[in-house]
């Protein structure tokens, strides 16, 4: 997007933008690299951001956003009919997905929203792997899953390894999936080939000779 000129706003909550800077310079950019961010994260509302989009947009002619990530989103649920969503966590972030989309739609803008994965399964890339609600799957127009590859250890501890696999579950404009592997060089996910490794005591069972041999 830089290459291209494309002005991007982020909006990071988790992540400090002393910190945000320094993972964009070990990618390699320069001070021109075009992209925005508020001074401060006053709040994570939904209001608050549409009108730091709008402002953007002005200033700096933003097409693109980033929002890190939907857990320190909230909406005001002054309406009536949004109440009960103060009951079912949910429902509340199918809403709140709805109204990012909404923004995006109002606002001539493409957001990506980050959310997290559930913890529980290691080997499957599907719309059902993303925590709390199917809704947020429902709303986007893509899904993109990364998952970072793990090996087990001699001790059977699971150990992260340099290496991802990046899905296209959902591609609502083609319908073309995608599964590509990445490994991380130089700050960023580059696509590479992977071998996965055989788990070591399985390899030693295999290679265990007959005393005989």
């Amino acid at each position: 997007m830089a290459k291209n000129k494309i002005p991007t706003l982020w909006f990071s909550y988790e992540v400090s933008l002393d910190e945000l800077w320094r993972k964009f310079e070990e990618m390699g950019v320069d001070s021109n690299f075009i992209s925005y961010s508020p001074l401060k994260m006053i709040t994570g509302n939904i209001e608050w951001i549409e009108k730091k989009i709008k402002e953007a947009k002005v200033k700096y002619g933003t097409k693109v956003v980033f929002l890190d990530h939907l857990g320190f989103l909230a909406k005001s649920l002054t309406n009536p009919n949004d109440r009960s969503l103060g009951f079912n966590y949910a429902l509340y972030l199918s809403s709140l997905c709805r109204d990012i989309k909404r923004i995006a739609i109002n606002n001539g803008v493409s957001i990506f929203l980050l959310v997290h994965r559930t913890k529980d399964k290691d080997d499957s890339d599907d719309t059902s792997d993303i925590a709390y609600s199917a809704g947020i799957a429902q709303e986007a127009d893509t899904v993109i899953m990364i998952r970072r590859e793990k090996v087990k250890s001699p001790t059977e501890n699971d150990i992260y390894t340099n290496f991802a696999f990046l899905n296209i579950t959902k591609n609502r404009k083609t319908g073309i999936s995608k599964r590509i592997c990445m490994e991380v060089k130089d700050g960023r996910l580059v696509e590479t080939i992977y071998i996965p490794q055989t788990p070591l005591k399985k390899l030693i069972k295999e290679l265990k000779f007959n005393k005989n041999d």
